[in-house]
């Protein structure tokens, strides 16, 4: 029985994660909306689809510095939520799901 629970498990982990996510840029009040099909993606994949990224690497993962040179600095930061929900993940560690909404927000800190 336990052999049996364990290749289920197995299985359940390897299953592959795909489907369209709608990706939002917003710098200054100005929105950018794209959509993207994807198969086992982050949160990175998605941005690095169609924008110029500089990371910061911090600890064990990657936040975001720059999206298409505009950086994050002394006022300003790259915040990122995913389905209205705000993230304390780094880009490289989030995997998306099927349907996902990820807002990626130049914003005053």
């Amino acid at each position: 029985m336990s052999l049996l629970l364990s290749l289920s498990l197995v299985s359940c982990q390897e299953q592959s994660n795909e489907g369209e996510v709608t990706l939002v840029l917003r710098v200054l009040g100005n929105n950018e909306t794209s959509q993207f099909a994807f198969k086992d993606a982050t949160l990175l994949d998605i941005l690095k689809n169609k924008y110029e990224v500089k990371l910061k690497k911090i600890f064990y993962t990657e936040y975001v510095e720059c999206i298409n040179e505009v950086c994050a600095n002394d006022e300003y930061s790259w915040l990122y939520y995913v389905n209205d929900k705000p993230m304390n993940l780094g880009v490289d560690v989030y995997k998306v799901k099927d349907r996902d909404v990820v807002l990626f927000a130049y914003r005053k800190v």
